[in-house]
């Protein structure tokens, strides 16, 4: 039997991520990427906040074509 991780431990785990030492335009690009993944699996509320933080992210880098990607996924 497969159990999924409680919410708290993926942003937990997101959370890491978003802190860890990366280019920021992969950290952006790959945020987006998990953003689709939680949004294909159905919890849209984790893939909110990955399209949140990307955002953030393509903002802080002046990542023009992440932040247009980003718009149709995500309305900030």
């Amino acid at each position: 039997m497969d159990v999924e991780p409680p919410d708290w431990w993926i942003r937990l785990k997101l959370k890491l991520f978003k802190s860890w030492p990366m280019e920021p335009r992969k950290k952006s690009k790959r945020l987006m990427q998990l953003g689709d993944e939680f949004h294909e699996l159905g919890s849209e509320e984790i893939a909110q906040l990955c399209y949140r933080w990307s955002w953030e992210i393509a903002e802080e880098a002046r990542a023009v074509h992440l932040r247009k990607q980003l718009e149709r996924r995500y309305q900030p």
